[in-house]
């Protein structure tokens, strides 16, 4: 999609979509709802991130990406500073965390 965000558990929403492309580099959750790979245009990969990196589970709520955004929109961007080069995460029920696109580093952000 060329949206910023994706939600994955809406149910209103078309869900079949799992992948950003963002300046001409795809964001895409992989069927597992576990990883996160960076796609080039060519088709390399530029960066893959599993959530278990990230999150330390249990958490609560099922296990899996809910929720990706870039950039700093709706009230996430605000809240936890989102910038312009970051790849905002929910994962199960309510955790956070933030990639930066260009590099892969990832940050937890916490839980609420």
């Amino acid at each position: 999609t060329k949206e910023k965000q994706i939600n994955l558990m809406r149910v209103d929403s078309i869900t079949n979509m799992r992948g950003i492309n963002y300046k001409n580099i795809i964001y895409y959750i992989e069927k597992d709802l576990e990883t996160i790979t960076a796609y080039q245009e060519n088709g390399s990969i530029k960066w893959q991130m599993q959530m278990k990196d990230i999150f330390e589970c249990p958490c609560v709520g099922e296990p899996g990406i809910r929720f990706i955004m870039i950039g700093n929109q709706m009230v996430y961007g605000d809240v936890f500073d989102i910038k312009d080069d970051e790849l905002f995460i929910v994962y199960a029920k309510h955790d956070f965390a933030k990639i930066n696109i260009n590099t892969g580093e990832a940050i937890y952000l916490g839980a609420d």
